[in-house]
């Protein structure tokens, strides 16, 4: 009998950042650097020198789109700058704010930030200094967007390209018939909840191509900072310089993006015959990313001209892509700290007049380094900051940190690269910068992606944060406090609730080969009519020391578990006697938490045995 043909496989990777998205794909097979591909023919106008990525950005009213079809939205480069609808852009940042915050997108961007005036939107989020920089009020009829839906028909125009382009380059036949790896990137400082919600965008695109039944597609999602490490070591073990690298040798990744810098340290474990690397310290990080400096040059912008002048600028001519804005994108770029003053033009609605101690003169400003320096100074500072952090996180495990890495779209400023430069220099660590620093976690994406069958690259983890679940007690007056104590409406006994306890430690060391499993056991009482329904909240912790309550400061709730145990059946339960003889139930249930594909999954089983139904709610 003819041996069996072995199934056509495919890995797509999406770096969706909070100001630029990039999508790599390659065979499923290969483990070769040059076999991945960049797509970089994205529709609309183009905006970047290497057009790795498109702009993460989209805009809704009536158009007229490409094909010449009627739409009702626009993304990336098809929206030009002359644009007055409607503009979503950081739009990812919304997905990991506080678990409490419900508003919707419009409400919540008038008190972080909002970058507007009329109908061009744009969020930050708040630990932005600059944060008034030019923030105006909204229309109060512009329409109301929840996030998670602005970023998931984002995506669907992302993934409706990419999988007509694997269509154009594969055939259509051939594509639909090809099992495809999917795998997405999050910041690694990002919340569980705000993981959850990234697939729950995802998966809303339709990137499962659930209607394709000849095919199978899976979902990943992988950190930034260890897409980019994955890329990074084997882009050098593969170089000339590869053998530079050293087992033992202790690394700093660092991935300075729009939003985001993200921070993890490794370990090189080994180099032959496969090449390995596990984490060494808690990975850290913050959102200060590039679009800080932006915000700057806003700021500095309105107090250079005066609020009126500024206001009298039309939205569209201010906003992300206008030509101010492409002309500071260049300057920003190109800013190495040297002494040459930059220029740029201000729109003409503003009206300045000359003002030659203020450097304005015919419509044009004159940017100092000084100024520049400035507007820099928040990412910069704060980016050393999280460096230093994670250097002397590393002291404290008795590691010495050989080098760092500078990856992402803020990772090729050269102002950035020279500042961490002197900052390291005098500590005798070196700053290095891969090949494809912009693109380096999208294309290490793709390498997690065809890895996914074999012997992870990444063999073992930090964790980041303080696990645990919140437990009801018999009280005691020497233990517990009054407020705390609630009567079980079964029983009538008092209770003490909200006390913690912590399954999984921060720092603790995760292998990656076996997901780690946590287990919560869980007694409930029920009457004998029910309703049968088990509530769990699961919780966590970043302080070292984690506290002993959940309503602690720095206790934050990352979902509420809600287990149906209806159809169990009530033998599986203990048929107790209250002490006024009417008789309840007690059931002991234990709930699994596992850490797989780097989010969580839930099961619940009673004598081993799964049980039913289980949800699992993240705000938001």
């Amino acid at each position: 009998m003819a041996e069996e043909k072995e199934k056509q496989r495919m890995v797509i990777a999406i770096d969706y950042g909070t100001t630029y998205t990039g999508v790599a794909y390659c065979d499923g097979f290969s483990q070769r650097l040059d076999s991945i591909e960049l797509i970089s023919d994205w529709p609309g106008y183009r905006r970047n020198v290497t057009d790795e990525k498109v702009p993460s950005q989209i805009a809704y009213g009536s158009f007229e789109g490409p094909d010449g079809i009627k739409t009702d939205r626009l993304w990336g480069n098809l929206i030009g700058p002359e644009l007055q609808s409607d503009r979503y852009v950081w739009t990812k940042l919304l997905l990991d704010q506080d678990q409490d915050q419900e508003e919707p997108l419009h409400n919540m961007l008038q008190k972080l930030f909002l970058f507007t005036a009329g109908t061009s939107q744009g969020v930050v989020a708040p630990k932005d200094p600059s944060a008034d920089a030019a923030a105006t009020s909204p229309s109060p009829n512009k329409p109301t967007r929840q996030p998670l839906l602005v970023v998931t028909d984002f995506l669907t125009e992302v993934r409706k390209f990419v999988f007509q382009t694997m269509e154009e380059r594969l055939g259509k036949v051939l594509f639909q018939t090809t099992d495809v790896e999917i795998v997405f990137t999050v910041p690694a400082v990002w919340s569980e909840r705000a993981r959850e919600l990234t697939h729950r965008a995802v998966s809303n695109a339709a990137f499962g191509r659930s209607q394709n039944q000849s095919s199978n597609t899976k979902i990943s999602i992988v950190t930034e900072p260890e897409a980019a490490a994955v890329y990074t070591m084997k882009s050098i073990k593969e170089s000339v310089g590869g053998s530079s690298l050293q087992v033992g040798d202790h690394f700093i990744l660092c991935d300075a993006g729009g939003g985001t810098v993200d921070l993890l340290s490794y370990r090189i474990k080994n180099l032959d015959p496969r090449f390995q690397i596990e984490e060494a310290a808690v990975g850290t990080g913050d959102k200060c990313g590039s679009t800080f400096v932006d915000r700057a040059f806003l700021k500095w912008l309105r107090n250079k001209i005066g609020d009126s002048a500024f206001e009298n600028i039309p939205p569209n001519k201010v906003q992300e892509g206008s030509k101010i804005r492409r002309e500071f994108e260049a300057i920003k770029h190109h800013f190495d700290g040297s002494v040459s003053d930059q220029y740029i033009t201000v729109p003409r609605e503003a009206k300045v007049k000359d003002d030659l101690a203020k450097g304005i003169e015919d419509g044009d400003i004159t940017i100092t380094s000084e100024d520049l320096a400035e507007m820099f100074k928040f990412t910069v500072d704060r980016t050393i900051e999280l460096i230093s952090g994670q250097m002397t996180e590393m002291q404290g495990r008795g590691r010495t940190v050989k080098s760092v890495f500078l990856v992402g779209g803020f990772g090729k400023s050269t102002y950035l690269f020279r500042q961490i430069q002197t900052f390291l220099k005098a500590r005798d660590v070196e700053v290095l910068r891969p090949k494809h620093p912009w693109s380096a976690v999208v294309r290490g994406a793709c390498l997690q992606g065809l890895d996914s069958d074999t012997e992870p690259f990444v063999s073992g983890r930090v964790c980041r944060l303080h696990y645990g679940c919140s437990l009801t007690a018999p009280f005691s007056v020497f233990l517990h406090q009054e407020k705390h104590s609630i009567i079980d409406p079964v029983t009538g006994e008092k209770k003490a609730v909200g006390n913690m306890s912590w399954m999984m430690k921060k720092g603790a060391e995760i292998s990656t080969v076996s997901a780690p499993v946590m287990t919560i056991s869980s007694s409930k009482t029920f009457n004998l009519s029910g309703p049968f329904t088990c509530v769990v909240e699961l919780f966590s912790c970043s302080k070292d020391i984690p506290p002993s309550l959940a309503v602690d400061s720095g206790v934050d709730r990352i979902c509420t578990l809600n287990v149906d145990m209806s159809s169990v059946p009530r033998e599986k339960f203990q048929r107790l006697t209250k002490t006024n003889g009417e008789p309840y139930y007690l059931a002991k249930a234990s709930i699994h938490i596992k850490v797989d594909n780097k989010r969580l999954k839930f099961s619940a089983t009673i004598d081993g045995q799964d049980v039913g139904n289980l949800t699992a709610r993240f705000d938001g």
